[in-house]
C-alpha cells in the first residue's frame, strides 16, 4: 500500500480513513500544482485516486467513499466466488488467481481435520499475518469460516449424490466429530444432514 499525505487532515479523519480502509489501495496525494503528465504513470501504479494541491476535501472523501464502496462490492464478489462450484478464470487479476489457490489447496485437504491457517501458509508461502489480512480485505472473512463454508458445501453436495452415508461424508469433509459436523450443517441449511435432501 502506497500512502502519501502532506495534507494537514484531522488525525481522527485519518484514523477513520485508515480503520475503514482494509482493501489494498495505492494513492497519490499531489502536493505541487496540477500536471497532466504526472498523471500516468500514478496510474500505471495502480493508484485509485489522483487529487492535485489545493485539495478538495469534498473531492478527497467523495474519492474515499467510492473506493471504500468498491471495496465492499469486490468483496461480495470473491466471496461468493470462492465459495461457487467452478475454478473461476484468472483474466490476470491477482486476487482472482489468489482465490482461486486458496479454493484448491482447501478442496485439495478438504478430508483432513487438521487443516488450518498453517498449512495455508506453508502452501501459499505467505505469513500468516499476511494471509489473514488478505483473505479477509479480499473476501471478508477469515481464513476458518472459509475452510467450514467450503467443507460444508461439498458435505452438501456429497449427502445429494446419495452414494455416501452421512457419516462418511462427515469424514470426507474433514469433520472428525459429528456434533460441530452437524451444528454446522444445521448453521447453513437449517436442516439435519440426515434430514437434507436436494
Amino acid at each position: 500500500m502506497c500512502i502519501r499525505f502532506s495534507l494537514a487532515i484531522s488525525r481522527a479523519f485519518l484514523a477513520r480513513v485508515w480503520a475503514d480502509f482494509s482493501a489494498e489501495a495505492n494513492w497519490n496525494l499531489r502536493t505541487t500544482g496540477p500536471d497532466a503528465f504526472a498523471q500516468a504513470p500514478s496510474f500505471k501504479h495502480e493508484a485509485n485516486a489522483y487529487l492535485e494541491k489545493p485539495f478538495n476535501i469534498e473531492l478527497l472523501n467523495s474519492c474515499i467513499t467510492n473506493i471504500l464502496r468498491r471495496n465492499e462490492v469486490l468483496k461480495k464478489h470473491y466471496s461468493s466466488v470462492l465459495f461457487d462450484s467452478y475454478r473461476m478464470p484468472d483474466n490476470g487479476d491477482p486476487n482472482a488467481s489468489f482465490i482461486d489457490q486458496l479454493k484448491q489447496i482447501i478442496l485439495n485437504h478438504l478430508d483432513n481435520s487438521e487443516l488450518s491457517i498453517d498449512i495455508l501458509c506453508e502452501e501459499m508461502s505467505i505469513s500468516q499475518y499476511m494471509l489473514y489480512n488478505k483473505i479477509k480485505s479480499i473476501t471478508g472473512k477469515t481464513p476458518g469460516q472459509i475452510i467450514k463454508k467450503i467443507r460444508i458445501q461439498n458435505a452438501e453436495a456429497l449427502i445429494g449424490k446419495n452414494q455416501y452415508s452421512i457419516k462418511e461424508v462427515q469424514y470426507m469433509t474433514g469433520f472428525n466429530n459429528p456434533k460441530s459436523f452437524r451444528d454446522a450443517f444445521v448453521e447453513e441449511f437449517g436442516v439435519l444432514p440426515s434430514e437434507y435432501s436436494v
